[in-house]
């Protein structure tokens, strides 16, 4: 079985990585591929408190989305039970089912998996 990275070693990765633009495929878990791709970007802002925040951008998107570390931090102890199928995507995705889910874990869901590589040693 493979060992899980810490969390901030694995956003040290994920940052490296989106350190310029990516395109993020839409998945689920249980649809798989499916829906509108989008852009993401790290912005390194050193005055705000996490230091920087990932940029959402999609084409029908109205506003981009600023994505901030501690929302990630919310979904990524659930991945491996999310893949799995035993934590649904409500739970990470509605607060009146669990306080600690996010308004953005569907593009939170796309990035951990396009870059799941990352979150093993």
């Amino acid at each position: 079985m493979k060992e899980k990275r810490d969390f901030n070693e694995y956003w040290r990765l994920l940052i490296n990585q989106l350190s310029s633009t990516q395109t993020i495929r839409n998945w689920t878990t249980k649809s798989g591929y499916r829906g509108e791709d989008f852009n993401a970007i790290y912005v390194y802002k050193p005055k705000i408190s996490e230091r920087g925040y990932i940029e959402i951008k999609g084409p029908s998107m109205k506003y981009n989305r600023k994505v901030k570390k501690h929302s990630f931090l919310k979904i990524y102890p659930y991945w491996d039970g999310y893949v799995n199928g035993d934590v649904q995507y409500q739970f990470l995705s509605h607060k009146d089912i669990n306080p600690n889910a996010t308004l953005h874990a569907k593009y939170i869901i796309s990035i951990l998996h396009q870059f799941e590589e990352l979150m093993y040693k």
